[in-house]
């Protein structure tokens, strides 16, 4: 576990977003210092950003977001198209006077949600990943101009999604993975509505959606989990490993899901995990990632040896992972303690080892008196935002822990 610098004195971490080329932060107020950051072999490093509290409403000044990694096509969005960032960087100001509140980076494209509701992208066009009707390459363009009724933003591998606020989910990017929500396999240049074929959506808003790699969760107004997009190891939870165009409701097939509605839901790479509304926490697909002896295709409980669940309430959780590296999960508990299981080739749990783990598993000892609010996860790294606005990282190249 390491906190590297202090690059932006007195600066509110908000939030922050990644993927294993770019890592993007939202900060409160602008910020002028800078400090050097670690990159080994294209994984990007982490800056840690030291504040006086945690910032728990939009951002309020521009620019605001504050990127380093690689950078193929601008998709870090500083307006130099290929050379790695190694010191963390603005983004360029192209909002005007409307805060940046969301940032969602894919695969050589990232989308960016201002206060007004308007959203913009940079980055890669190839299948229509930008979402601007086209497959040229472009640096902040406002992917429908004129529109300002979106709330909320994701992306994925080579696709992006919005949420309007009336509850409708958009669509546009690459087809073969099949995670458009629609039955389709032309790409999608622009945002398209996706399509309820399976008749799941009917007379319900969407106020919530994560994608995986090329898996796709959403949650309704009424607490249901639904899921579209790849299925190899069972991440969608219907109790098979058949892709799914459209949306399909997330199955009980091990009776205790019974009733209960959803919070959250994130979809890594072959794996899922999902909060229910009473703070449990529920996984499903690949067996590292969800704890489990095998691969499992419904929602279940973790396999927790050490009781360290009973009594606790879950607020926020992140589900890592890649082809090669299998699958870990972050667990964060509503009084700011982590719990980890999985795969921790690289110390991606965060133990301060790197031994596997089947089972349940407390963090190192050096997190016991941190106030952890978030956690964020990529394929071989974990990074973990306190109460204080600080941000701590361990996995790739951070195995042990270091303060």
């Amino acid at each position: 576990m390491r906190k590297y610098c202090i690059p932006f004195a007195n600066q509110l971490v908000r939030n922050w977003e990644h993927t294993s080329s770019v890592f993007i932060v939202l900060l409160a107020k602008k910020a002028y210092k800078t400090c050097q950051s670690l990159m080994r072999n294209n994984y990007h490093g982490l800056v840690c950003i030291s504040a006086l509290l945690l910032l728990a409403h939009v951002c309020i000044a521009v620019p605001n977001c504050v990127v380093f990694g690689y950078n193929p096509s601008n998709a870090a969005g500083t307006g130099v198209s290929g050379t790695p960032i190694y010191t963390a960087t603005y983004v360029q100001d192209v909002f005007g006077n409307n805060n940046v509140v969301a940032v969602a980076p894919g695969q050589q494209a990232t989308y960016f949600l201002s206060a007004n509701g308007t959203f913009f992208s940079t980055g890669l066009a190839q299948n229509g990943r930008l979402g601007t009707n086209t497959t040229s390459p472009a640096t902040f363009v406002d992917i429908q101009t004129g529109r300002s009724d979106i709330k909320a933003i994701a992306a994925g591998y080579a696709n992006g999604y919005a949420i309007t606020t009336n509850g409708t989910v958009l669509a546009w990017g690459n087809a073969n993975y099949k995670a458009l929500g629609r039955n389709t396999v032309s790409n999608a240049l622009y945002p398209q509505q996706i399509v309820d074929g399976n008749n799941v959506l009917q007379g319900r808003a969407v106020k919530f959606i994560s994608s995986g790699l090329t898996s796709v969760g959403i949650i309704t107004n009424d607490g249901s989990l639904l899921t579209f997009g790849t299925n190899g190891n069972g991440q969608l939870g219907d109790g098979t490993t058949i892709d799914q165009y459209c949306p399909i409701n997330v199955v009980d097939g091990l009776n205790i899901i019974q009733g209960r509605t959803f919070a959250f839901v994130q979809l890594g790479y072959s794996h899922a995990v999902a909060i229910t509304t009473n703070g449990s926490v529920l996984t499903w697909g690949d067996y590292k990632g969800v704890g489990r002896a095998s691969n499992t295709h419904y929602p279940g409980y973790i396999t927790d040896t050490n009781s360290l669940m009973v009594g606790r309430t879950f607020v926020n959780a992140a589900a890592g992972g890649s082809s090669t590296t299998k699958a870990h999960t972050i667990m964060v508990t509503n009084d700011g303690k982590v719990f980890s299981v999985g795969d921790n080739n690289s110390g991606q749990l965060c133990t301060g080892d790197t031994v596997d783990a089947n089972t349940l598993v407390a963090t190192h000892s050096s997190l016991n008196n941190i106030f952890i609010v978030k956690a964020n996860v990529g394929s071989l790294q974990t990074y973990l935002l306190s109460s204080n606005g600080t941000v701590y990282v361990c996995g790739y190249g951070e195995k042990y822990v270091i303060f």
